[in-house]
């Protein structure tokens, strides 16, 4: 009987049903935490969550759990959100696997509670500053390269000068300052030039710096209530920077004047330009390092072409504004190439490519997603320039060649030299390695959390794309999967900065600690690690 069935199916599932439970701490005191919104995030994403929240005693118990992975965050006011196992503000902690039998108990989630920045902002006279804006920047990795970005931390200065920048994780950063909204209206103001200040107030550093070089960096702990960052900010003249530029007839063209590099805090400073007829004026530039970009786009260019970066063609010419006005910066946009892609599995006529992607990074760590069609073909316009081809797909299949006018470019990347039609030639394959073991300390004991990182040899390193990191889980097991064959090292630490592994300075020295494996093609290789650091 169909109902007999259905409540057969249903008290199976029930029986498989796990929990979870623990205490929730404050990560430095050890108290525990009442209040604590309690969430179970499922790895793959599916909803909805688990959740529940702490009692007087900081105690939690999420139940009727359904079997797969889990990680465990805790939110609460004055903390920084924070997974369970998590030995960094950025980590996403421990994952945790539940089934028939599994149900963690008395597990204690540790919150970090969050750091608090704050400072005084004056002028150049030594006067506070009211209503001027604060940003944290900090040191990121986009795509593998390393650069300078705003965190999403902002305040504003109040009558005195002064801010408090709330909800800081522990962490590295420089603080910068932006001059008020009404001072920076004055690089667009348009009235008459005598009406127009001489000077105007420009985005600092702390504590007096123009850029990043001459900054001085403060480090935060976990709760520190940091109150020195203060910024005195610098003034400026303001200089005309003429630019002059040309592309592709039929084609809409712009010329911005961007602040280098480009911190993505919305200080600027960012000029407004005047263009006719192939010239762009901007009257009213500080002194500063810019970036003067040329673009050129399809005037019946979407929306998801414009996101996906993928429809324009740039240009850009490096711009130093230091005590006198510029002429003759000369900026010539190419139409780009046009990528003409195709697709093809070897011994395979229909794969699942539901989650099939090309990505093209260029030489800035910026992506250029393709367009696909319902045959398997792409496209994308890309300006002139090498870029690194980002293939993902499901399952097991992996790119193994990359042709374009029947030359490889999988190892070396694609280079852009001339516009007109490029083919792009992708064969995947089913050929794709997996890796896993068990991390161990030095008493040969499972450690969870340990972060796992697989990096190419030197001679791939060029491929972001093949870089992987994952978190070992509550036994100490990690899971590599979709490796394409080649030569690797994998490294382990208790704790480490994310992203810092794509810097060559930093491999170099610990270049020696990494343990090499050779990966063939559909391998399947079980290599246990020791940690040799005890984590925190």
């Amino acid at each position: 009987m169909p109902g007999s069935r259905e409540r057969a199916d249903d008290r199976s599932a029930w029986l498989q049903e796990s929990s979870i439970s623990g205490v929730v701490t404050d990560w430095i005191t050890g108290e525990p935490l009442s209040k604590v919104q309690v969430l179970a995030e499922r790895s793959d994403g599916r909803r909805p969550l688990a959740a529940t929240t702490t009692d007087s005693k900081g105690s939690f118990s999420l139940v009727h759990l359904q079997p797969g992975e889990y990680r465990l965050k805790g939110v609460r006011n004055g903390y920084i959100e924070t997974y369970y196992g998590a030995r960094r503000a950025d980590s996403k902690g421990i994952t945790l696997t539940l089934g028939p039998g599994i149900e963690p108990k008395n597990l204690q989630l540790k919150l970090l509670p969050f750091a608090v920045v704050a400072g005084t902002v004056r002028d150049p006279d030594g006067e506070p500053l009211a209503e001027a804006r604060l940003a944290l920047i900090a040191i990121t990795y986009r795509n593998g390269m390393r650069e300078l970005r705003a965190t999403g931390h902002y305040a504003t200065t109040d009558d005195l000068g002064h801010y408090r920048i709330l909800g800081v994780a522990p962490g590295r950063y420089y603080v910068r300052a932006g001059p008020p909204y009404d001072d920076a209206r004055d690089l667009v103001d348009h009235s008459p030039k005598e009406a127009r200040p001489p000077e105007i107030l420009i985005p600092t550093f702390h504590p007096a710096a123009r850029d990043a070089d001459g900054a001085r960096k403060i480090e935060i702990a976990a709760g520190d209530r940091f109150t020195g960052a203060d910024v005195t900010l610098l003034r400026s003249r303001l200089y005309r920077v003429r630019v002059r530029f040309e592309g592709p007839p039929g084609l809409s063209l712009g010329v911005s004047l961007n602040p280098r590099p480009e911190l993505g805090d919305g200080f600027g400073p960012q000029p407004a330009g005047d263009c006719k007829a192939g010239v762009c004026e901007f009257a009213r530039v500080p002194s500063g390092p810019y970036l003067a970009v040329g673009s050129a786009a399809s005037p019946k260019m979407t929306i998801d072409e414009l996101f996906s970066n993928s429809s324009q063609t740039y240009a850009s010419v490096p711009v130093d504004v230091t005590d006198a006005d510029i002429d003759g910066v000369s900026i010539v946009v190419s139409a780009g190439a046009d990528i003409a892609g195709h697709i093809t599995v070897a011994d395979d006529d229909h794969p699942d490519r539901k989650q099939l992607r090309v990505r093209f990074v260029d030489a800035d760590g910026a992506s250029h997603d393709s367009r696909f069609s319902e045959d398997d073909s792409f496209s994308a316009r890309l300006s002139p320039g090498r870029y690194e081809v980002q293939v993902y797909a499901s399952g097991n299949l992996i790119a193994k060649s990359i042709r374009a006018e029947d030359t490889e470019v999988i190892q070396d990347g694609l280079t852009i030299s001339h516009s007109g039609k490029l083919p792009l030639e992708i064969a995947l394959s089913h050929d794709s390695a997996t890796i896993e073991g068990i991390i161990q300390n030095k008493d040969d004991q499972p450690v969870p959390g340990a972060i796992v990182v697989l990096i190419p040899e030197t001679r791939m390193r060029s491929r972001h794309g093949l870089f992987q990191q994952t978190s070992t889980d509550q036994f100490g097991r990690y899971h590599f999967g979709a490796v394409t064959p080649g030569d690797y090292k994998l490294f382990v630490w208790a704790e480490v900065e994310t992203g810092i592994w794509f810097d060559p300075d930093f491999l170099k020295d610990v270049e020696s600690d990494g343990h090499s494996i050779a990966v063939t093609a559909k391998d399947h290789q079980a290599i246990n690690l020791r940690l040799t650091s005890d984590p925190k």
